[in-house]
This record gives structure tokens, C-alpha cells and sequence, in this order.
């Protein structure tokens, strides 16, 4: 079936060979890969475009659902054939900007993904303004997936390595603070994931409540520091405080309660005559 020049057919699995290898969630693999197991159909195809002289298609839409059928262990790649949507074959660029189409309109992708084909196509003089217009979105937000010269290289390889954000990288450089803080923010920001001195989005936040208070930049150096490091470990801060305040309500309770004991002393006083009373 063809329309407007798109035709599905169904394309053996050997044959497709991705332009760009995204990085995919394992929850959403497992879940299209389920689909695939229950003998269902999945709700979107990937799209390809035939190569003019070698004997394959090009994948410019749809890694997820490539991933999702390349998983299934039952599957015959080279015999069994993969319904797809064909189109007409173009040139790299436009299919980066299929692929950055699908990423910013119909799915969820890494932020480094958008950044390294955008940079291609950047490297290839094409502008921000330009791309943005192809995409659909403005073009701040085209800005958004570059890095700044700003940030050094070696905090950029290890962001890269430990998957750090760089979204909290371009914060951070943004903040008003010193070269030497922001230094030590980068580094704190590109520790290993379950590192406990890594700088979170949650801990970024914090930092930016600290600096906004009116006397902060009064402050020399060293101590703005010791107070960024502070904030850091907001946690443990609240949670000290917390249990303090529980212990001062114990407490007082303990206090309200202690001079009126005696109207829970289960001591009974019986005189004489209350027993005489009492046999008789």
C-alpha cells in the first residue's frame, strides 16, 4: 500500500541498518518487546528509506521499535519480514532532521542524542534559526542542546562517562557565582551516579534558594562555599532539625503530663469504717 509516496511493506530484518544508534530506556524496550512476545503489532512502524545503490534501508525513524523486534529471541531476522513505512530516499542531513523530528514530537530521548545530531548538523552550516524552523520548536530551545565553551572539556568527557546532566551543567554555569565555586559545582555534578557527594537537580536547587537571600554575596569565598556544601546536604540538615523538633514536643508532653500523676495512682485508701461497712 502506498500513499503520498510512503509505502508499507514488509522489509527483512537483516536489511535494516540504523543512521544513529539512540539511547532507549529498559523499561520501554521490555514493554514493546512484551508486545511483540503476546503476538501483538506495535502501535507505530519504524521508517526507512532504500538505499539507491546497496541493497538496504536506512532507518530514520523508529529505534525503539528496531531494538524491540533485534530482541526477540525467536525471531528470524533473515527470513521473516518487519512491516515498515518506506519513503523516498534523501540525503543525511534530512534524515537527521527526520530522526530529531520523532525525537522532540514522538518520543522520549536523551538529552545528549538531540545534542550530538544537532551539532552535526551545525558542523554542517546549517543555523539554529534554520533547524529549528525544519523541527518545529523555537529556537532557544535548539540553544538549549549545545554546550557552552564555558564548560571544560574534561567535565564534559566525564558527564559524558558517568551521565551526568547536562542541563544541570548549563545551570550551573549560568549561576553568578565565582569561577572557583562553579568549578567545584562542575566536578560535584559529573561524580558517579551513586555517589553521595553528586550534585542532583534536587541539590541544584537548593543552592539557587541560598544565593538568591539578600547578604550571600556579602560573604568572602570561602564561607558562600561552606554554605553551597551546606545546602547540599539539605537532607540531612532537615532531618536533624526534625528530629530535634519531635524531641522538644516529647518532651513537653512528658513535662504537662508529670503533675498530674496522682489522678492516675491506682492506690486506694480504705479506713476502718469503710471495711466494717463493707463485711457487714
Amino acid at each position: 500500500m502506498q500513499v503520498d509516496g510512503i509505502l508499507l511493506d514488509n522489509v527483512p530484518f537483516s536489511s535494516i541498518q540504523p543512521i544513529y544508534l539512540e539511547e532507549i530506556s529498559k523499561n520501554k524496550l521490555k514493554k514493546l518487546v512484551r508486545i511483540l512476545n503476546a503476538g501483538d503489532s506495535l502501535s507505530s512502524y519504524m521508517i526507512l528509506e532504500k538505499d539507491p545503490v546497496k541493497n538496504l534501508f536506512w532507518l530514520v525513524g523508529g529505534y525503539p521499535e528496531y531494538l524491540a523486534y533485534k530482541s526477540l529471541n525467536s525471531y528470524n531476522k533473515d527470513s521473516i519480514g518487519v512491516p515498515c513505512l518506506i519513503r523516498t530516499y534523501t540525503d543525511t542531513t534530512e534524515q537527521r532532521i527526520t530522526l530529531l523530528k520523532r525525537m522532540f514530537h514522538h518520543q522520549v530521548t536523551k538529552w545528549m542524542d538531540k545534542h550530538l545530531l544537532i551539532s552535526r548538523l551545525i558542523e554542517e552550516n546549517k543555523t539554529t534559526s534554520k533547524i529549528a524552523s525544519r523541527l518545529g520548536v523555537s529556537e532557544s530551545l535548539i540553544r538549549s542542546y549545545l554546550i557552552h565553551p564555558d564548560i571544560p572539556k574534561a567535565i564534559i568527557q566525564l558527564a559524558e562517562k558517568n551521565k551526568g546532566s547536562f542541563i544541570n551543567l548549563e545551570k550551573i554555569r549560568r549561576l553568578p557565582l565565582s569561577s572557583c565555586i562553579k568549578h567545584n559545582l562542575f566536578n560535584r555534578a559529573v561524580l558517579k551516579s551513586r555517589h553521595p557527594n553528586r550534585l542532583t537537580t534536587d541539590k541544584l536547587e537548593k543552592i539557587k534558594w541560598l544565593i538568591q537571600l539578600d547578604d550571600f554575596f556579602d560573604l568572602g569565598l570561602d564561607a558562600q562555599w561552606k554554605l553551597i556544601q551546606k545546602a547540599m546536604k539539605y537532607r540531612e540538615s532537615l532531618e536533624h532539625h526534625w528530629r530535634n523538633e519531635m524531641e522538644r514536643i516529647l518532651n513537653s508532653k512528658k513535662d504537662s503530663l508529670s503533675p498530674n500523676l496522682t489522678l492516675y495512682n491506682p492506690t486506694i485508701f480504705i479506713n476502718d469504717s469503710t471495711v466494717s461497712n463493707f463485711v457487714s
